[in-house]
């Protein structure tokens, strides 16, 4: 996985080169990070929440063509791991996003997209301080959206959006004892994502928010939550 991050962050900056001459052409470059922490609930409606509130923090990339034509992609990564503790022991997971989006502005305040996204995750059991199992959890696939601004001032705007995706879940688990086994899942899921943005002179800005996920499966009924507060720093030229 880390490979092909690096080569996504490759082509983010190749992109944003080429772009850059495109008469008409706007490309905004961010930095964004999310606070969030993970809930899963099981079929027999427990819960499971994370002992923490993780950093997720990562480059993307936003180009808008002049004929209202725009695509994208960010990666983010988390900086440590998401911890449910239990008896003895706790487990850790961490987690890197990609996603990629295409889409078309109707006016300057509202747009639609397609696009495609990955979530990947290093599994680890440990018990009494040592690592007794691991594994790896992927969710990935295509996704339907929409996006808007409305301006509350000359400098300050309301932003949002809103996806819906259909992702497939795999889940391999590494035990030292019983061996390896693999759940799979079909999964549908939500994105929603509101805040403000406030310019920084002419081309920068800062955005706060909010952004919650939610992942359910159709044949496990196993639902994972994510939510938390949002801060990005974007350029454009």
């Amino acid at each position: 996985m880390r490979k092909i991050s690096w080569i996504v962050i490759a082509f983010m900056v190749l992109l944003s080169s080429t772009s850059a001459f495109a008469e008409g052409t706007k490309t905004t470059l961010s930095v964004k990070t999310w606070f969030n922490s993970w809930e899963i609930t099981d079929s027999q409606g427990n819960s499971f929440k994370s002992d923490n509130t993780v950093p997720m923090v990562g480059p993307a990339i936003n180009v808008r063509l002049d004929n209202n034509i725009f695509f994208g992609g960010s990666l983010l990564f988390t900086t440590s791991d998401y911890e449910f503790p239990y008896s003895g022991g706790v487990e850790k997971l961490s987690r890197t996003d990609l996603d990629l989006i295409a889409g078309y502005m109707f006016n300057q305040y509202f747009g639609a997209f397609v696009g495609y996204k990955s979530i990947a995750s290093d599994y680890k059991d440990e018990f009494s301080g040592s690592v007794y199992a691991t594994g790896d959890l992927t969710l990935k696939g295509p996704g339907i959206g929409i996006l808007g601004t409305a301006p509350l001032g000359k400098s300050v705007a309301l932003y949002g959006s809103l996806a819906w995706m259909f992702l497939d879940y795999e889940f391999t688990y590494k035990d030292p004892i019983f061996g390896t086994s693999t759940t799979t899942d079909n999964m549908t899921g939500a994105s929603l994502e509101l805040g403000l943005a406030f310019m920084v002179g002419q081309k920068a800005s800062i955005n706060v928010g909010y952004k919650s996920q939610s992942f359910v499966g159709s044949d496990l009924d196993v639902e994972h939550n994510f939510k938390g507060f949002t801060a990005g720093f974007n350029y454009t030229f």
